[in-house]
């Protein structure tokens, strides 16, 4: 029996507690025939989309510093980027997919988060491990919406008040944020969280008072 490796977005992507997916070749051929025409891979190719690829939904792509060219009829909901670590993220790389409700940004090489992702305001997946910017990116309280947030392994210092407008958080991935030392007081704010995770990091217990607020959360 062949296998084959998938892969998908996953909630736990990249990272090393990754779970890798196994597939079944003709499982595999299966769910490719269901995606049909909706699926783009050009993990191996420029960014570029042509007209023939419009109502493409879903894309994997493999430089996140070229560009995304799309024409007005595009509608991406999930984008993906591959294999590009030694590749420097850059904001053109998927500003204009303004209909994205999944970025996966775990194989890029994030030194800060560009500001254009706040343009993304139906986002509702966010997975960008490894932020090398101390600074906490205040575009991503713009994302009203968001509802899983990966920011694993990040150099960030400090998180802000800000972060208690994100009202629709469910998931928040912190872990081995070797810098932050305590929480504000706005995190209590954060009531749909269920998932948090700071494993790995110096929070003090003494100063992580506002996730006794948090009754969800495990």
């Amino acid at each position: 029996m062949g296998e084959v490796i998938l892969r998908g977005i996953s909630a736990e992507a990249y990272s090393e507690k990754a779970t890798i997916f196994i597939m079944h070749d003709l499982a595999h051929d299966l769910a490719i025939s269901l995606l049909g025409n909706k699926l783009l891979d050009k993990s191996k190719q420029e960014n570029t989309m042509r007209k023939s690829e419009d109502y493409h939904q879903y894309a994997v792509l493999g430089d996140c510093s070229m560009p995304l060219w799309l024409t007005s009829a595009a509608q991406l909901i999930a984008l993906r980027f591959f294999d590009c670590h030694s590749t420097k993220l850059r904001g053109a790389a998927f500003a204009p997919a303004t209909t994205l409700r999944v970025l996966d940004l775990s194989e890029c090489c994030i030194h800060k988060l560009p500001d254009s992702i706040g343009q993304l305001k139906q986002l509702r997946y966010l997975s960008a491990p490894g932020v090398r910017d101390l600074m906490f990116p205040e575009c991503i309280i713009k994302l009203s919406h968001l509802i899983f947030l990966n920011l694993h392994e990040s150099d960030i210092e400090k998180i802000p008040k800000s972060i208690g407008e994100m009202k629709d958080l469910m998931h928040l991935d912190l872990s081995g944020w070797n810098r932050i030392w305590r929480l504000p007081d706005s995190f209590m704010s954060l009531e749909k969280l269920v998932h948090l995770d700071f494993s790995g990091s110096y929070l003090m217990l003494g100063e992580s008072e506002p996730l006794g607020a948090l009754s969800h959360v495990h």
